[in-house]
């Protein structure tokens, strides 16, 4: 792994108080043991971080202790954190294959979230109606595809990348809004999400960290 941060030099993560998209990269830092402060976008220090980089406004935002290094967005954040820590594969046709990965995990997410925003505005039998129709026709289906997609072994491709860890939280965001039980007839997922816990000892350590929520 290259070196990205210390203990007297940490990387300065700031990002909104909240789950989100930044979940994978606590858990990708975490996993790695990188030294990295998290800092909430809404104390008044920081606000102007973002207008002064130079990047798109958008977080999270991730810096060194130098600034040498600036990015904002979460998907750039994780790409470099994995391209730093060689968890993008091998060689091309693994990268590619994470990419893809990573792409429909991201799709995953949004859909879920996406759909939370609008089950809002619907109550009782409607909202229920919605829910269903939900699932049956997009949350199933997805869950599906990955369980299919998950290699025989301990991890979802043959060695252990960023696809892990973004499936992890993935996973994670699918419980806490839907229950585990969606998950039973899943068991090449439920099988990952114990590897998990139980091979990376750091993601157990902090898979109920307040900060994750």
């Amino acid at each position: 792994m290259e070196y990205i941060g210390s203990l007297d030099n940490p990387l300065r993560l700031i990002y909104f108080s909240c789950r989100g998209t930044c979940d994978a990269i606590r858990l990708l830092l975490v996993d790695q043991e990188i030294p990295y402060e998290g800092k909430d976008f809404l104390q008044p220090e920081f606000q102007h971080v973002l207008a002064e980089s130079g990047n798109f406004p958008m977080l999270p935002y991730l810096s060194d202790s130098n600034n040498e290094v600036e990015l904002t967005g979460s998907f750039t954040i994780l790409r470099y954190l994995a391209d730093k820590c060689k968890l993008m594969g091998n060689n091309s046709e693994e990268r590619n294959r994470v990419e893809n990965w990573l792409e429909f995990l991201q799709s995953l997410l949004h859909s879920v979230w996406d759909f939370e925003n609008i089950s809002e505005n619907y109550t009782g039998v409607q909202q229920t109606k919605k829910k269903s129709k939900f699932l049956l026709d997009t949350l199933h289906p997805m869950l599906k595809c990955i369980d299919d997609k998950i290699e025989q072994g301990f991890w979802a491709l043959e060695s252990y990348s960023v696809v892990d860890i973004v499936l992890y939280s993935t996973i994670s965001v699918v419980i806490r809004s839907w229950g585990s039980d969606l998950l039973k007839p899943y068991i090449r997922i439920l099988s990952h999400k114990k590897n998990m816990e139980k091979l990376r000892k750091q993601i157990d350590s902090f898979k109920d960290d307040p900060r994750r929520f």
